[in-house]
């Protein structure tokens, strides 16, 4: 792709009047915003190879060996040629036959690499922070996912991948420094935490850490990051820090004061004028050129009059530009004056106006309800008009000024709270005084100061709003892949209701793996806000598409098909939506339905927790919405009774209803009676807390925690590795204290960690999720004394509330953590579980092989000999509930005798638990019918034999370069000791990434092993993300590679 700035003309063509060419992600070919088909894997090899060469030849050679390497096979070049014919006929002329070769025909303007490149390198002619921040936004925005994501083109694409990776690389360090010369460190934090994860050997970025940590006054916690680094680079590379970066780590201890950056924002009145063009949704559909050109028009107008009128433009987001002013007579005064030269260009912008406090900063922003207000407003206008506030408007009446007219609109919920407010129209001599009513279809532009800083995505542009919360697009950088982020209001995400809730209900969302439920990527919560990340669609939503025109029958039937049989899996997962509407219906390019917005916050606002007839009655009249009144009196009939009472107890019956008044057939029907039998079985996977219905046989070990805990602040669970400590602790103990097990349990606060090699960063992340007040510096609270975690729970979780942190695998301590650490974080722990008047409990699990060093610690040991409760193998009894009733919860029964056998199998065989549920979990995705086998258990290898197999067939299954990478893998994913107590560690992907295996041989093997369970995916707490980490310890003993 290089770095040319040649500018390519194109061929005669109607295609010529906008191409638009993507490889910042999937390969992907737009003409005039339409989506063109580029084929199958070859073919869109060969398209990407022809892009990445834009205006320049590529010989047929060159193609023919990225599409088949060295090995073509006979009749290649007749294929390369076929993709090249297939290809212009979906594209036209813009691939012209050159030579030998051929070339794509594109402006720079046309091709997303070329056009980020281009962006970069003019946010470096610029000295201006504020306009090299926002140049850069704009161009790390065009990333889709990782470039060139769905082919595979060896060598040619694999070069130009690694540069246009660094070069996005190099504009996130100066977005950063721009940033950082602008006041923004505190914002900046927590995405740094997640780049310095991902490039872990580019040292700036953890300078550029270091000093937003040092500028948040959190000192002690930059001088961490800089140990953190010096420990990698030693450990992993044999190598010192740089000398900068020693240098500074020297200025920060000594406190030097060039370092800091003088804040404090002065807070004053003014009037906010916001503007936008008439209709940002055509923007797309316009030209690059022609776009630029119409946004550069009125920004220019916008700027004069604001200029003439002695207000400043204090931030351009897109379209929209936000100017302030000292009074509102100025704010109006530029108002019109850009109005009036604007309606002369057949240009006029949408336009509100607000006064109010705000605060400025010395970056020159202006943040505050003024700001948000005009903003709301401005997407209620329509082009040509200005609207004020009643702020806005009862300023203008107490200036005084003559010579303006204003207009009462009536009362208006602009801002989608519910709660209309008075809206007021400025009359502008030369433009249009009657309007059509205000506008409610439209988002408000992107705020000047968003909320930057989530840790793991880059936040983009707003697409949707409503009374929870908002939602933004984003890209995730450490998967690469679009995604869009719910962001629910803190008033919300705070109430302690919400808190003890929101993770149990997130996982059950999260499990709902239908075709057409749009997934929930993950989830977390902080006291600014909770977090639903989910997979982005592009098409919009329902509620676009019926906007201004109802759908046929035949329509709204294709809708109901695919959401229909959504909603009744979800149902049969004891899931209830309790939010469907048309804008909780998203649609992809080609049109298809997903139910998306499973309401996880509702309940904190409204009574009850909502019911499958409530979520029948809501489907139907979102098809009345959407068909309107027809001229079928089957189907009008059907959806007045059905909106109208509970007369259909589910899904299913009423689109049988829906299929008979249409005339439709019975396919949707079907597909919404038939859902598979779950499996039951976790392999070698803990039980979690939405696992309890499946976990038997530990009933007297329950009662024996809850009644310690009743009694003691300190429970340690312990046991031999693969006695299922975790699994009594998740699935057994939690669901019972929700129930109130212990008077008042149902309203603790529950959260849990893993100790790790950092303990306190992993319990500050543990506590800010059931937090109410965001601390800056939260793990450097914790670590100032053995009080740290009572001081701690004490400031920042809701008053009263108790606190029960569940540290599982206790054992981290003594192979991960260093002593230093260790001895604090005990200390810690101590002093809470000794303390009777203290409102926070503990519960660690531990193996019984490293149970003597937390009793050597003195201060610890009394209360762990009081509070434990050890768990033994499983009577026979127990073992028999354990095999057999899993299975008959979901209708699945055993062949007489084998419960027997298996039990044979299992009884007396040391850490054999994990192997008896790893067999029965091969055993139920084997089976051929409801009955399993004495013959299909014994051919999967049975108890003894079944995890060793299925690892070994895996392995010996990869490949050559699969083998070598999986034996690395597993090297990574495991701590040995010389003393034979080998553990399993959970490491981040970035780690595994860096081993220097090919992406897509990676992804296989650990797809491979993850389909059967042996390796585990989850999301770092702190950057988001992903995390692998083998399932059991088990595999370590019973696969011989391994032991």
């Amino acid at each position: 792709m290089g770095t040319e700035n040649t500018t390519h003309t194109a061929t005669s063509t109607s295609y010529r009047q906008y191409m638009k060419f993507g490889v910042l992600g999937p390969v992907l070919v737009a003409h005039n915003g339409r989506r063109l088909p580029a084929g199958g894997p070859k073919q869109r090899t060969v398209l990407a190879l022809l892009i990445a060469r834009a205006g320049q030849p590529v010989s047929t050679e060159a193609l023919m060996q990225g599409v088949y390497g060295d090995d073509a096979p006979p009749g290649s070049r007749r294929s390369v040629q076929t993709y090249i014919s297939n290809l212009r006929g979906e594209l036209g002329d813009v691939i012209t036959a050159t030579g030998s070769g051929y070339t794509l025909v594109a402006e720079r303007s046309e091709v997303d690499a070329f056009i980020f490149e281009d962006m970069v390198n003019e946010s470096t002619e610029s000295a201006d922070p504020e306009t090299i921040a926002n140049r850069l936004r704009e161009a790390l925005a065009l990333w889709r996912g990782h470039p060139f994501a769905d082919v595979d083109g060896m060598a040619e694409l694999t070069t130009e991948t690694a540069r246009l990776n660094e070069l996005r690389a190099t504009a996130l360090e100066e977005r950063v420094a721009a940033d950082l010369e602008l006041g923004r460190h505190r914002d900046l934090v927590a995405e740094l935490e997640s780049l310095t994860e991902e490039y872990p050997l580019r040292e700036r970025f953890r300078s550029q850490q270091m000093i937003a940590l040092y500028r948040s006054s959190r000192q002690a916690e930059a001088l961490r990051a800089y140990e953190k680094t010096r420990t990698y680079l030693v450990e992993e590379m044999g190598l010192d820090p740089s000398r900068e970066l020693r240098d500074l780590e020297q200025r920060i201890l000594e406190q030097d004061p060039t370092l800091a950056f003088e804040t404090g924002p002065t807070v004053r009145r003014v009037a906010v004028l916001v503007a936008d063009v008439a209709d940002p949704r055509m923007l797309p559909n316009l030209n690059p050129g022609d776009r630029a050109e119409l946004i550069r028009l009125q920004a220019e107008a916008l700027s004069d009059a604001t200029h003439d009128h002695d207000g400043t433009v204090f931030a351009q987001r897109g379209s929209a530009m936000y100017a302030s002013f000292d009074d509102v007579e100025h704010a109006v005064g530029a108002a019109s004056a850009a109005q009036e030269t604007l309606g002369v260009m057949r240009h006029p912008m949408r336009m509100a106006i607000s006064v109010g406090e705000v605060q400025v900063p010395q970056d020159g922003s202006v943040q505050g309800p003024p700001v948000t207000r005009a903003a709301q407003l401005v997407a209620a206008a329509h082009g040509g008009q200005v609207l004020l506030s009643i702020e806005a408007n009862q300023a203008l009446v107490d200036s005084g000024a003559p010579g303006w007219i204003v207009r009462s609109l009536g009362q208006h919920d602009v801002d989608g709270s519910g709660e209309p407010r008075a809206v007021y129209q400025l009359m502008v001599d030369g433009l249009p005084r009657e309007f059509p009513p205000l506008r409610t279809e439209l988002l408000p532009p992107p705020l000047p100061i968003e909320i930057r800083g989530l840790p793991g995505y880059e936040l983009r542009e707003q697409v949707g709003s409503g009374a929870f919360g908002v939602v933004h697009r984003a890209y995730q950088p450490s998967v690469g892949r679009e995604v869009a982020i719910k962001i629910i209001k803190p008033e919300y995400a705070n109430d302690p209701d919400f808190i003890r809730h929101f993770e149990v209900e997130a996982q059950l969302v999260a499990r709902l793996e239908h075709p057409h439920i749009v997934p929930l990527h993950d989830y977390w919560r902080t006291p600014e806000g909770a977090y639903l990340v989910m997979r982005w669609l592009g098409g919009g939503t329902l509620s676009d598409k019926i906007a201004g025109r109802r759908l046929t029958v035949d329509e709204t039937h294709t809708i109901l098909a695919d959401i229909g049989p959504a909603l009744a899996f979800a149902h049969r997962r004891g899931v209830v939506h309790r939010d469907i509407k048309a804008s909780n219906v998203l649609l992809d390019d080609q049109g298809g339905a997903y139910l998306s917005d499973f309401g996880i916050a509702r309940d904190v606002v409204h009574d009850g927790a909502g019911s499958v007839t409530e979520d029948v009655r809501a489907l139907a009249g979102l098809l009345r919405q959407c068909v309107g009144t027809t001229d079928e009196e089957a189907v009008d009939r059907l959806l007045e009774t059905a909106t109208a009472s509970e007369h259909f107890p589910d899904v299913h019956a009423f689109i049988t209803a829906w299929e008979e008044a249409v005339g439709a057939g019975d396919a949707t029907s079907q597909a919404v009676g038939y859902t598979p039998t779950r499996n039951p079985y976790k392999g070698l996977s803990a039980f979690g807390e939405l696992d309890a219905a499946d976990f038997h046989g530990r009933d007297a070990e329950i009662e024996e925690i809850i009644a310690t805990l009743s009694e003691h602040h300190l429970v340690a669970v312990v046991g031999p590795s693969g006695i299922g400590k975790s699994s009594v602790v998740r699935a057994g103990m939690i669901p019972a204290l929700r129930s109130g097990a212990i008077p008042g349990s149902e309203q603790w606060l529950i959260t849990d960690m893993l100790p790790g090699t950092y303990p306190y960063e992993e319990l500050a992340s543990a506590l800010i999720r059931v937090a109410t007040e965001m601390p800056d510096d939260l793990e450097d609270d914790l670590r100032r004394d053995a009080r740290g975690l009572a001081r701690s729970v004490k400031r920042y979780v809701p008053e009263g509330q108790t606190v029960l942190v569940i540290v599982d695998q206790f054992e981290e301590l003594f192979t991960l953590t260093g002593e230093g650490e260790r001895a604090a974080f005990l200390a810690t722990l101590a002093a809470v579980v000794n303390d009777d008047r203290s409102n926070v409990r503990i519960v660690i699990t531990i193996r019984a092989d490293f149970f003597d060093r937390p009793l050597r610690f003195a201060d610890l040991g009394e209360a762990l000999r009081a509070g434990t409760v050890p768990i033994s193998a499983p009577s026979d009894e127990a073992l028999c509930a354990i095999v057999v009733e899993p299975a008959a919860g979901v209708g699945v029964n055993f062949e007489p005798g084998l419960v027997d056998h298996i039990i044979g199998d299992v009884k007396n065989q040391p850490g054999a638990l994990p192997l008896l549920e790893f067999a029965l979990t091969e055993l139920f995705d084997q089976r051929d019918s409801d009955l399993l086998t004495l013959e299909a258990y014994l051919a999967s290898g049975g108890v003894l034999g079944a995890l060793g197999r299925r690892a070994e067939t895996i392995y010996t299954s990869l490949g050559d370069a699969g083998r070598d990478t999986a034996r690395e893998m597993f090297l990574r994913l495991v701590n040995v000791s010389e003393a034979g107590r080998d553990t399993r560690r959970h490491v981040r992907l970035s780690e595994l990434e860096r081993l220097g295996f090919a992406d897509a041989v990676l992804r296989d093997v650990l797809d491979a092993f993850a389909e059967h369970r042996l390796v585990t995916f989850d999301r770092d707490p702190t950057t988001r993300g992903p995390t692998v980490e083998v399932a059991h310890e088990a595999i370590l003993t019973e696969w011989p590679r391994l032991a």
